[in-house]
């Protein structure tokens, strides 16, 4: 009888502990780009004369792991409430109890919007041995540039170039580098027409010393005269 007693006793403790685990871990997550409660995507000219603009998304997330054991943060599943859109990723990001680690897309990852692009995001987060993925449901709206005629200048300027010679900008040929920081960036240089092919050093130059490239020396202008309140 006090093993029957003993039994009964340990049984709802153990499906307690089983249906404590199923939940949704307890994490703070932080997303960028994000302005006024909106996730935010650039709106791309289209790549031909005539054509319709795109739309672009790329994420970094910030998860703060508020357990007192790691978390595996092991899917990603991102959806557009009444579109057909769907996209998965496998992070795979160990956060420690109590910590900070941060995630973000890929060059390959970034996700393609059509035109008109959808207005809601939702995002379901799944981690290794809780049942249950944490949902997250944001307003999307298009980025807009601080400025009166809503653009941003361009960097660069016609006189500073030689003849036949181009700016180029690269937005989605690298990895999002430590922590996402290159994610929103533009790797920016510039071309020249040699008579058979493009190239970014100088003609007689093998790209061994900097003053072969051709945007060595070249100014660089603010795109905007706002200034961020840290800077």
């Amino acid at each position: 009888m006090m093993k029957l007693r003993t039994l009964l006793l340990l049984l709802p403790c153990l499906l307690w502990g089983q249906l404590a685990r199923a939940q949704t871990p307890d994490v703070t997550t932080y997303y960028e780009p994000m302005e006024g409660g909106a996730i935010r995507y650039l709106t791309m000219a289209s790549p031909s004369l005539g054509g319709s603009a795109s739309h672009q998304l790329s994420l970094a997330l910030a998860l703060r792991n508020n357990e007192a054991t790691s978390v595996t943060l092991s899917q990603v599943l991102i959806e557009f409430p009444g579109t057909t859109l769907l996209a998965s990723m496998t992070p795979n990001v160990v956060v420690p109890p109590n910590a900070v680690r941060n995630w973000s897309f890929s060059a390959a990852q970034n996700i393609i919007l059509p035109n008109p692009a959808p207005t809601t995001i939702r995002l379901w987060l799944s981690f290794t041995g809780y049942a249950n993925p944490r949902m997250e449901t944001f307003t999307l709206a298009a980025y807009q540039a601080p400025t009166p005629s809503g653009s941003n200048r361009f960097w660069g300027r016609v006189g500073d170039l030689r003849p036949h010679e181009y700016w180029q900008g690269m937005g989605a040929v690298h990895g999002a580098s430590v922590q996402g920081c290159q994610l929103f960036a533009y790797d920016v240089g510039v071309y020249g027409w040699t008579g058979s092919g493009w190239s970014d050093v100088l003609p007689g130059t093998d790209g061994s010393q900097n003053e072969h490239y051709r945007q060595w020396g070249k100014p660089i202008y603010a795109v905007t005269g706002l200034r961020h309140p840290l800077i």
